[in-house]
């Protein structure tokens, strides 16, 4: 939970700054998602 946070602050306000938003965390997120329900 606290990996996912803290992951989550910091990818996606770099990932919009890098204007790769869309596609990668798009991609990241499902990765995330995954890893985090187990």
């Amino acid at each position: 939970m606290f990996d996912y946070v803290v992951f989550k602050l910091v990818l996606f306000p770099l990932l919009t700054v890098l204007g790769l938003y869309d596609e990668t965390t798009a991609y990241l997120m499902r990765i995330i998602i995954q890893a985090g329900v187990r």
